[in-house]
């Protein structure tokens, strides 16, 4: 918890040290200090984190998730991809990591090309997923995959404020008022 409200060094500290006295870490104490990394974009702090979990074998879905997030957010996208890539069992946090991660960095293009395997893997978006295509759209100038996604959205059932709010965005940055 000390790690998620800001205080990085202080929760990277007693991480060590509880490692120092032999106390075995959980995964989810990997992926909260992971998070806080990614936040923070300590990419040197993460990457030590990383060799610990291997080291510990505690290399589970929601750690791997983690770690994709942290790389993609410290602009490390091969170690998120390679993370990724390894990963059996990818669930919709690791591959919005990954799309975030790609258009982040201005691989737009692979991206976008990212999210369309998504649903071919067997995950089923959320409405973060479809605010990150949406958003990439609206970049790249993407009006007609927009669409797609737009009608995605309501098969799917997926409005929200934040859905609706990024649909407009990208239908202004297309020059599609109507």
């Amino acid at each position: 918890m000390i790690a998620q409200n800001g205080f990085v060094d202080e929760a990277f500290e007693i991480f060590k040290q509880t490692q120092l006295e032999g106390v075995k870490p959980v995964s989810t104490s990997f992926a909260s200090i992971l998070s806080a990394c990614a936040k923070m974009g300590e990419l040197e702090r993460g990457m030590e984190i990383h060799h610990s979990i291997v080291k510990s074998g505690l290399l589970f879905n929601v750690v791997e998730s983690a770690l994709v997030d942290m790389y993609a957010k410290c602009k490390s996208i091969y170690d998120a991809s390679e993370v990724f890539d390894e990963m059996q069992q990818r669930d919709d946090v690791s591959w919005n990591a990954m799309i975030a991660g790609y258009a982040q960095i201005g691989f737009v293009e692979k991206a976008l090309e990212t999210s369309k395997q998504i649903q071919s893997a067997g995950v089923k978006p959320d409405s973060s997923t479809f605010v990150i295509i949406i958003q990439i759209c609206a970049t790249m100038g993407a009006l007609e995959h927009g669409i797609n996604i737009h009608q995605r959205i309501v098969k799917s059932n997926f409005f929200s404020d934040v859905v609706a709010s990024a649909l407009v965005d990208m239908d202004a940055k297309c020059g599609s008022m109507h």
